[in-house]
């Protein structure tokens, strides 16, 4: 108990001080590639923000699941903390985070399933890799852009590596959720965000959201739990 709690600490001590370090990424980014400084300005919520939301998912893990899946689960939100701070500045997720995760995400699928998960993990890589060549389609078709970030469609491709199946179902349940309370959140706040929703301009910041349905992938037993127990 007392190991659980001293976790799921450092990972919120964490969570605190990442912003900064994916400010600094993100400053190195932008001139590896040749782009003007990073804004400065960065929500100040965030070092408050993360760290709540990590001891609320640690919480949630080590009460559901065995500490070694607690910590990949930790492990993924703390990836989460650093891309989504990332893409909010500079609208890209880092192809070096990327590489990490599929690499912890490959680990965490043979030790969660045994060498046979891997199979699922190549039916869920094929439902969204199906996915999102529909969505680029019908993307292309409406406003004559593919719509979707290579950063984007990598992060899916390491979230359905991760989770195999069926999690890759609960995956993009989850991101279409997050994704639909971010636009209605936006909506809410900021009225005339409608009239922008679908132009070209409108760089969605994907991150949060997949990572929200990537978390969601690992977690589902405790819904399907809930809803067999109708709790």
């Amino acid at each position: 108990m007392i190991i659980n709690v001293l976790i799921v600490l450092m990972c919120a001590a964490a969570g605190a001080f990442i912003p900064g370090y994916a400010y600094k990424y993100a400053c190195w980014k932008n001139k590896k590639r040749g782009k003007e400084q990073v804004s400065t300005e960065m929500w100040k919520g965030w070092r408050i923000a993360f760290p709540i939301v990590i001891l609320a998912m640690g919480y949630m893990s080590f009460e559901n699941f065995p500490r070694w899946k607690a910590i990949f689960i930790l492990a993924f939100v703390l990836f989460g903390v650093f891309g989504i701070v990332v893409d909010s500045l500079i609208r890209i997720i880092g192809n070096e985070m990327l590489l990490l995760m599929l690499v912890v995400g490959m680990i965490y699928r043979g030790v969660d399933g045994g060498v046979k998960s891997y199979i699922g993990s190549a039916l869920g890589l094929g439902i969204v890799i199906f996915i999102l060549i529909i969505s680029a389609v019908a993307t292309y078709f409406f406003v004559g852009v593919r719509g979707v970030g290579m950063g984007d469609i990598k992060l899916c491709i390491v979230a359905a590596i991760t989770v195999g199946f069926p999690g890759t179902l609960y995956f993009m349940f989850g991101m279409a959720a997050a994704m639909l309370a971010y636009v209605l959140i936006k909506i809410a706040t900021t009225p005339a965000y409608i009239h922008s929703i679908f132009h070209v301009s409108n760089t969605f910041p994907m991150c949060g959201v997949i990572m929200a349905g990537f978390i969601t992938g690992m977690i589902y037993p405790v819904f399907m739990y809930s809803f067999m127990t109708g709790f």
